[in-house]
């Protein structure tokens, strides 16, 4: 993989990764459902809502032979990302559809969260 390549979360530091989940009324009950990652990023000068939600689509946009798609984008072919500011950043909702797809942002959301912990504040 190309050591340049910055993807969204090597920039934009992520502090905390769950799964987006919520019930849904399937037959005679409900039923909790993990629909992709919900991860909350710091705020920095400069950064945005917009910003941040641009970033991510093009990332995200990225054809699977792409260098960026190799590093930046889950193993999913289409991701829905909303971006919110609150609590001192910005929560970022990445939604797919079904549960293997759901489960593989969830794993691409943490691996983000794992690589910028292994990176030293100093270079961030």
């Amino acid at each position: 993989m190309p050591t340049d390549v910055r993807c969204a979360f090597d920039v934009y530091t992520p502090i905390l990764v769950m799964p987006f989940a919520f019930e849904e009324d399937v037959g005679p009950g409900l039923t909790r459902a993990v629909h992709g990652a919900r991860v909350f990023v710091a705020a920095k000068p400069g950064l945005t809502e917009r910003g941040l939600m641009t970033r991510l689509h093009r990332e995200i946009a990225q054809p699977p032979s792409s260098p960026l798609a190799e590093q930046c984008r889950p193993d999913v072919r289409h991701v829905e990302v909303s971006v919110f500011a609150g609590d001192g950043g910005f929560w970022v909702e990445l939604s797919a559809s079904g549960e293997r797809s759901a489960a593989s942002v969830v794993r691409w959301a943490q691996r983000g969260l794992l690589a910028a912990r292994d990176v030293s504040p100093a270079l961030r």
